[in-house]
């Protein structure tokens, strides 16, 4: 079974914003990132065309998005998880090439 390598983004549109620094954490092997940069794109997507951005994920939804990814990650196998995938990153929004994404892998 393949599953996707490296890093996946996943979007969720959240309507509240809060100033506290959301912690990052680690599941099944897998690093969860809440803390925003534009950083987390590959350098090649930082420049157009593709102009890759993202906007900082509330601290108020960390709580509801770690039990999301307890329940997504429970079910692959452990050895997958940890051959293929490195990273998750929660973002309140995310575009590339001007269009909002709900998530990508790289």
């Amino acid at each position: 079974m393949k599953f996707l390598p490296l890093l996946v983004f996943s979007f969720f549109h959240l309507s509240a914003f809060s100033s506290h620094t959301p912690s990052d954490t680690t599941m099944k092997g897998v690093s969860i990132r809440f803390n925003y940069s534009p950083l987390i794109f590959p350098e090649s997507w930082q420049t157009a065309p593709i102009s890759a951005k993202g906007e900082q994920i509330a601290a108020s939804e960390i709580q509801r998005c770690n039990g999301l990814m307890e329940k997504a990650l429970s079910k692959y196998p452990l050895k997958s998880l940890e051959k293929e995938l490195k990273a998750v990153y929660f973002l309140k929004s995310m575009k590339c090439y001007e269009v909002d994404f709900g998530g990508t892998n790289s």
